[in-house]
């Protein structure tokens, strides 16, 4: 668990009503609706039912059509994502009468996603071996604090000292997104909280009473862990007729990767394999089995242990050099597409150093995408437009909006993984910060500039060559035959678990080499 970003800022929420009247069809009522930064605005339309047959359509401020002709129920509700200006026209198919329509700016969004992610405005942090203190003051009502953090550990707690002269302190838990209070509470003693979620969060602290004062909480970190980790493919002919003349199988190779992991010991059960490379560097397995016969049976283990690095990459300041690769479009990766280009330049409109650029391309796609499993990736462009997807469109979104950006910005591939037993194949980016390096932006999870040691990386990069297809991959196979098909089958394995951060006999600096 570490702190990711300090904020005191006050909070507020605009809420807005049109109403108008259409007398006859034909009639139009254009209106404007100024969201700023406010991602997600919800336009509630009610009018008399009856025989009126009202529409609306939707523009935005480039004059691009956002909504088409729509036809309009009593009370439906209609969504303006992205921000900025949008024009919107109501007009009448058929019939007359009045028609009204409500709607808030929710600027507590806005500040929850302030781009100033460096900025410490009189909050504190003390650290102490593993245990993290956070402190702050709040002068009176008015005035609030928020802390943004991200939890990478299954079972985490904030725990809260007693106020300082007797306070009182409202605190609120919200999603990472900013839309959603996970849980909220008053304490004037000693309390300890649980935070139910793994991920990034905001922690808003305001005066439970007329005047202010200090206010501490603390937390566990966790820097490194140990895991062993294991990877396990079978390869079988069930039965039937038909013969493999050869199976080929490719697996990612997981090896020390810069500052975020170190892998100190590595076996593989079969010595059937050779190591291929593909464009960006990655290193394969590749096992070739021959003859392969119904009732035949093949375990491939790959087994590994694995020290998950606690590392922090956070700009003092944004300068320094940058770097030449990861900034060109790809297949899903489409940056130079104008639609992609036009979202990116509004987006970072204001800012002044790739770091803002970086966390508004961040923030844009947190607070305006909605999560849904996609099957096949459909690529940033389709993605953008939809503002749906899983880690796959989250990823290439970032990804291409930041290289559109002039970011170097490449994809993660791996595991994602939560202090439990629990493991998952995950998709995250990374973007090139001029004083801080490759910094995991992984929407997402909700965890910004500073990756938490939750990522077991396989390889980098949304093409890699030795694969068919760009996709994240936890192996590829090709089956040659001639004559009747064999029907080969393939399941995969995966096991995790944390061991002692001492293990006897191993060197910290043992060289690895599959």
């Amino acid at each position: 668990m570490i702190l990711l970003l300090l904020l005191s800022v006050s909070v507020v929420s605009r809420a807005e009503s049109r109403i108008g009247t259409l007398r006859a069809p034909g009639d139009t009522h254009t209106f404007t609706v100024d969201a700023g930064s406010d991602e997600l605005v919800e336009l509630l339309f009610t009018y008399p039912k009856g025989s009126a047959d009202f529409w609306v359509k939707v523009v935005d401020e480039d004059q691009t059509t956002v909504l088409g002709d729509f036809d309009l129920d009593n009370g439906v509700i209609i969504q303006l994502i992205g921000g900025g200006v949008f024009y919107i026209s109501v007009y009448s198919r058929g019939g007359a009468g009045d028609w009204r329509v409500e709607y808030a700016i929710d600027e507590t969004a806005n500040l929850l996603l302030e781009r100033s992610a460096l900025e410490n405005d009189g909050i504190v942090r003390y650290v102490d071996g593993d245990r993290i203190t956070v402190t702050g003051d709040l002068s009176g009502p008015g005035d609030e604090d928020i802390i943004y953090m991200v939890s990478d550990a299954a079972d985490f707690f904030l725990d809260f000292a007693r106020p300082l002269q007797g306070g009182r302190f409202h605190v609120d838990l919200v999603n990472g997104d900013g839309k959603s209070n996970m849980t909220s509470f008053d304490y004037s003693n000693e309390r300890s909280v649980e935070v139910p979620l793994s991920g990034g969060f905001f922690v808003k602290i305001s005066p439970g009473a007329k005047t202010g004062g200090t206010y501490s909480f603390s937390y566990e970190n966790l820097p490194d862990r140990l895991v062993r980790f294991s990877n396990h493919i079978t390869v079988s002919h069930p039965g039937g007729s038909g013969t493999a003349e050869r199976v080929e199988l490719i697996v990612p190779v997981i090896e020390s990767f810069e500052d975020y992991q170190e892998v100190l010991e590595a076996t593989v059960n079969l010595t059937n394999y050779t190591i291929v490379t593909d464009n960006y560097g990655n290193r394969f397995y590749r096992f070739e089995f021959l003859n392969v016969k119904p009732s035949a049976n093949f375990r491939v283990e790959m087994d590994y242990l694995v020290r998950m690095r606690g590392v922090y990459n956070v700009p003092e300041a944004c300068s320094g050099g940058i770097i030449d690769d990861f900034l060109e479009p790809e297949p899903l990766i489409e940056s130079n597409r104008g639609f992609v280009v036009d979202t990116a330049r509004r987006i970072t409109t204001g800012d002044d150093d790739l770091c803002e650029k970086a966390g508004s391309i961040y923030w844009h796609v947190l607070s305006s995408f909605t999560y849904q499993f996609q099957g096949p990736m459909v690529g940033a462009f389709r993605a953008l437009g939809s503002c749906t997807g899983d880690c796959n469109e989250y990823t290439d979104s970032i990804l291409a909006l930041a290289r559109a950006t002039g970011i170097p910005a490449r994809k993660g591939n791996g595991y994602i993984y939560f202090g439990t037993d629990d493991l998952d194949s995950h998709a995250f980016s990374e973007v090139y910060l001029p004083g801080a390096g490759w910094s995991v932006a992984d929407a997402t999870m909700c965890c910004y500039r500073i990756r938490p040691p939750i990522y077991i990386y396989a390889y980098t990069g949304e093409n890699p060559s030795v694969f068919e297809y760009p996709d994240i991959e936890d192996y590829h196979y090709k089956i040659d035959y001639s004559g009747p098909e064999p029907n080969i089958t393939f399941s995969q394995e995966f096991f995790i678990r944390e061991v002692s951060k001492d293990v006897p006999g191993m060197s910290p600096n043992k060289p690895y080499s599959p």
